[in-house]
């Protein structure tokens, strides 16, 4: 390895991190205007987002800088290989992890439907709910309360507490 190429991969993590710093502020700036928070209120989006937005955008810059200093430092294939693998690994992490209340609602959902433990028309009392079922979903049982105040009560809920008919 040359002196050169540590000189070069250098300057790519500090110019790296100068457009990622910059290009954040500027969006950051942008974004967060007058008419695009007005434009976030009017789609219902919360600011958040452009926070999550800008970390991502600045992570990736991070990335492709990485990338270009360690293939000056004849280790890119090695590098690329790394990063592939992770995000692969990143991918089904959030995807499983969106799934984490998905998959006890539907297996519930199911065992209240196949065992009929509840149905339409049933008046129900579970935790501080009381009502009678209007539907029973896989994810979802809908109930209304004396009032006619509609509540939604996912199903694995209603498995794992004291169910009163």
């Amino acid at each position: 390895m040359e002196w050169y190429n540590l000189v070069q991969a250098g300057i790519t993590i500090i110019i790296g991190y100068l457009i990622a710093k910059y290009v954040n502020e500027y969006l950051r700036k942008a974004l967060l205007s007058k008419t695009v928070k007005e434009l976030f209120k009017k789609l219902n989006y919360n600011e958040a987002l452009i926070d999550y937005g800008l970390y991502f955008l600045k992570a990736f810059i991070y990335m492709i800088t990485f990338v270009i200093a360690a293939g000056a430092l004849g280790f890119a294939q090695q590098i690329l290989f790394l990063i592939a693998i992770i995000l692969i690994f990143s991918v089904i992490g959030i995807f499983v992890y969106s799934l984490r209340d998905l998959i006890p609602n539907a297996f519930a959902g199911a065992y209240i439907k196949n065992n009929r433990i509840i149905r339409k028309g049933d008046k129900i009392s579970i935790k501080d709910f009381k009502g009678e079922v209007k539907k029973v979903d896989l994810l979802t049982t809908t109930i209304e309360d004396e009032k006619g105040k509609v509540i939604i009560i996912p199903n694995n809920l209603i498995t794992k507490h004291i169910l009163t008919k």
